[in-house]
């Protein structure tokens, strides 16, 4: 058994944001997208006031997702209180790492924060590293 909750691909104005949605819906049909929204923390917020799940996936327009990456989570790597992180390349240094990577988040952080942060360390809630190399950042596109 495993765990799937919704996945938010959120774009703002990343050169190769249109070619890595139509991959992601493409082999993620339910995945859905947020885009244009001014401000990395806004766009986050709109995730987690649509959600109907208590968790959710995002995935950053300069991203592109690895084949044997499929969204779902084994419950024994499932920490509820937790922000898990997928490993991403950076093509630049081929170093593996947080950056740009895949996350899913647990929504009732949202709820209560309301000021500018940085997302994955500055909700309150613990950081949980998934030792998975699930995509790849293409920042450097332009």
């Amino acid at each position: 058994m495993s765990l799937r909750f919704p996945i938010y691909f959120l774009s703002y104005d990343e050169e190769n944001a249109e070619e890595n949605w139509f991959a992601l819906k493409e082999r993620f049909a339910h995945a859905k997208r947020i885009h244009g929204i001014a401000g990395i923390q806004r766009a986050h917020q709109i995730c987690a006031e649509t959600c109907e799940t208590s968790h959710f996936f995002v995935v950053d327009g300069d991203n592109q997702i690895r084949q044997d990456f499929s969204f779902t989570i084994a419950p024994d790597l499932y920490h509820p209180e937790s922000i898990h992180v997928w490993r991403c390349k950076n093509p630049v240094n081929d170093l593996v790492y947080g950056y740009g990577a895949i996350k899913l988040f647990p929504k009732s952080p949202f709820e209560r924060v309301r000021m500018q942060m940085d997302l994955s360390t500055g909700l309150g809630v613990p950081y949980k590293i998934i030792p998975m190399v699930a995509s790849e950042t293409h920042f450097n596109s332009s």
